[in-house]
């Protein structure tokens, strides 16, 4: 079964974010003159990247990235079984997100590229500066009273204190949405506040000292109450951690709980309950979480030259994370691939690997039963079993994948197919999927496939990039200065073997769904077209990911096809790319006792953009005019079935701009 929009006009929010403190941050956090040593600079330094689990990303995405024609998207869901007991209706299903592969996503789903499994209720959510727990977190401190002291101002941009609070994201049964932690201007009470508004009343509590002693309570209007991160009994505590260490043996110190798993639901009537059982699997991530930084300084001041002085510019490459080169002095035109060959110190800087501690759902338990979930030795789900009270089996549902990475990594997997089996072990049901472009494999945690908006970008018949770098292309050759006798002279050039960020035509549907074979014998056949802005598609105008182009549905019964094609008006961005959004330049003045000795200019060069391009969710365009055009298709007779106009009205009320009214 796939679910598509019908509603002739919809309305839905625009996910443009507005930093609410922009111009604080560009005024500190990208000022043109730093002072180092007695006050230290303040720079944009290399993000660290906190992991989360696939399923943790898969509901923030299912919240902020809209499954409709406003994204180019369609709901693609398949029902594996429904719980019924009593007043409680859980159903088990598969959805699939089409926007397109990215390499650098957060890892491989245990039901394979671009699927995910709806079955218990949780919580996940995204960081905003320093985690709202910790000693200087937002929930901690209570910020909100603070917006106005400077003193506050200059600490949150130097990453000291959190003045933005976290955002969570929640799904129940049947509604998902956000919420964040506030403050009453009056008393600074902590109080929770979802966004958009639903009428749900969320409560935490800490059951322990640490941080990670954090529980929610959920209650909805209807009068269920869903339970998050620790069971009602208190002996079991479920909550997802991610970390960074050397070593995935060696437990880290400074693990961040990214989500809470549903420990229970309880009917309004309490007379019936749902308890949710995980496993934990602690690994090593595919995401890259370093990111390629370039640092050139020269033009020195120093105050100290002598007559005839040379003081050369200075060179730092950071590589995924290593530093391979560490203050270079450049005496000549070069090329950034030649120093790196040349002057390459592997080892310099330990690199460090993403780690999470997973929770996989094991086992649900109910009046009535229980439902099990059997993973194989690479993680998958392979296995759905359903029993009754007596242990009986009623159904069983296996998951068959193939391998969409090399076979030293197994980093993803594509479903292939799901067969149905019933009580006595005859399969009686199944459903074959078809994918594009998989021949060539690869792998997750690249820097250097993905387009400006983490889409894969490379031609369906090229190799990954090879360059040493994978900083954004910025000019070809930068000019550099020398010093003599205290005097720049811009006399060198260096030449930069950057990585281009330009989207591809389609080049991010490798192994995105192409069909659907159904049990009935009905086929369901997806075309893509490259997501673009403006009037026209033209290579320079192509944006990352995909929208449906057509959706072709044959019915065996009545031998006829219908044909739905999509045609699309100017998409929105929230930004488009240019070089300054990879670059930041300071000028940084260094000083013993208060007198100043020496000022550097320092250009910085990233892989990884300083602008935000996407929309909440990942969404990198939206659209605001979509025409439906519908045919049906029997034999050599084509019937015009009509068609419907979508309209989408979006408007800035974000989680970010509601902040701003707190």
């Amino acid at each position: 079964m796939i679910e598509f929009n019908k509603d002739k006009k919809e309305k839905t929010n625009s996910m443009k974010t507005r930093m609410l403190t922009a111009a604080i941050v560009c005024l500190l956090a990208l000022c043109s003159k730093s002072i180092a040593q007695d006050t230290d600079p303040i720079s944009v330094s290399r993000p660290e990247i906190l992991p989360t689990t696939p399923a943790a990303a898969a509901l923030i995405r299912n919240v902020t990235y809209p499954v409709n024609y406003s994204s180019g998207l369609v709901d693609i869901n398949i029902p594996i079984y429904e719980i019924k007991i009593g007043e409680i209706t859980l159903p088990i299903a598969l959805s699939y997100h089409a926007s397109g592969f990215r390499p650098n996503s957060t890892g491989k789903s245990w039901v394979g590229e671009g699927w995910s499994l709806s079955a218990e209720p949780s919580i996940s959510r995204s960081i905003a500066g320093q985690d709202d727990f910790d000693t200087y977190g937002y929930y901690s401190m209570g910020c909100s009273s603070k917006r106005n002291d400077v003193n506050f101002l200059y600490k949150w941009a130097k990453g000291e204190d959190d003045g933005q609070p976290d955002q969570f994201f929640y799904s129940l049964i049947d509604k998902s949405g956000s919420f964040y932690f506030s403050y009453k201007r009056d008393n600074d009470t902590r109080v929770i506040k979802t966004h958009p508004y639903q009428p749900v009343e969320i409560t935490t509590n800490r059951f322990e000292s640490s941080r990670f002693g954090h529980e929610f309570h959920i209650t909805d209007e209807n009068g269920f109450q869903y339970h998050f991160g620790r069971s009602i009994s208190g002996n079991k505590i479920y909550m997802e951690r991610s970390a960074t260490s050397y070593n995935v043996l060696q437990d880290a110190t400074d693990w961040k709980v990214i989500s809470w798993k549903g420990t229970e639901i309880i009917s309004p009537s309490r007379r019936d309950t749902v308890s949710f059982i995980y496993d934990e699997y602690q690994h090593m991530t595919d995401i890259d979480k370093g990111n390629d930084f370039l640092q050139i300084e020269d033009r020195s001041t120093y105050t100290g030259a002598v007559t005839g002085e040379k003081i050369y510019p200075k060179l730092t490459n950071f590589i995924n994370n290593r530093t391979y080169i560490n203050s270079v002095d450049v005496t000549e035109p070069s090329s950034l691939l030649n120093i790196i060959l040349n002057e390459v110190s592997v080892g310099a800087m330990p690199e460090k690997h993403p780690i999470m501690k997973e929770l996989m759902l094991k086992k649900i338990s109910y009046r009535g039963g229980w439902t099990e979930f059997q993973r194989d030795a690479y993680q998958n789900l392979e296995y759905i079993s359903v029993y009754d009270i007596a242990g009986g089996l009623l159904k069983k549902v296996r998951f068959y994948y193939s391998d969409f990475s090399d076979s030293r990594s197994k980093s993803c997997f594509l479903l292939d197919s799901i067969d149905v089996i019933d009580s006595d072990g005859k399969m009686v049901e199944r459903y074959r999927m078809g994918y594009y472009d998989h021949s060539y494999t690869p792998l997750h945690g690249s820097l250097r496939e993905p387009d400006h908006w983490g889409f894969w970008k490379k031609d369906l018949s090229g190799e990954p990039s090879q360059t040493m770098t994978a900083i954004a292309k910025p000019k070809e050759r930068i000019k550099v200065s020398n010093v003599i006798s205290g005097i720049p002279h811009d006399n060198l050039e260096l030449t930069v073997m950057g990585d281009e960020k330009q989207a591809g035509e389609l080049t991010c549907r490798r192994g995105v769904l192409k069909s659907i074979v159904f049990p009935t014998g009905g086929i369901t056949q997806f075309d893509y077209e490259q997501n673009y802005y403006g009037p026209e598609k033209t290579p320079a105008r192509l944006v990352g990911g995909l929208h449906i182009r057509e959706i072709r549905e044959y019915d065996p019964v009545s031998g006829k096809t219908m044909i739905k094609r999509l045609e699309y008006g100017p998409g929105s961005m929230l930004h488009i790319p240019n070089d300054y959004d990879y670059y930041y330049s300071q000028e940084i003045e260094y000083y013993v006792n208060g007198n100043r000795y020496e000022s550097v200019r320092s250009r910085n060069y990233m892989a990884r953009p300083k602008t935000n391009f996407l929309y909440p969710g990942g969404m990198p365009i939206m659209y605001e005019d979509i025409t439906e055009y519908r045919l049906y298709v029997n034999g050599n007779d084509t019937v015009d079935a009509g068609k419907t106009v979508y309209n989408y009205l979006f408007y800035d009320g974000t989680y970010a701009d509601s902040l701003l009214f707190d």
